[in-house]
């Protein structure tokens, strides 16, 4: 099996990325020990995915990449670091 570059040869446990719960779609990331949601449909979670990554890979924390999407999503959320 190949591995992707710079992981040791060990045997690695993947889980599937998007998850249906109760109707409600969510996304898992290495982060959160919770899913990351809920969204109307899998294609929001997709989006809302891509938003999260491009804001870690523009330099966010994990958590700041989650209020930005909670931002985005509802503009007049509170951000509870405030």
């Amino acid at each position: 099996m190949a591995h992707r570059r710079g992981e040791e040869d060990r045997p690695r446990f993947r889980s599937e990325r998007f998850v249906r719960i109760d109707g409600q779609w969510y996304f898992n990331v290495r982060e959160r020990l919770e899913p990351v949601g809920p969204f109307a449909s899998r294609a929001e979670a997709e989006a809302a995915l891509r938003f999260y990554l491009a804001a870690l890979r523009g330099g966010a924390t994990p958590a700041q990449a989650l209020t930005q999407l909670r931002l985005a999503r509802d503009p007049f959320a509170e951000d509870p670091g405030q």
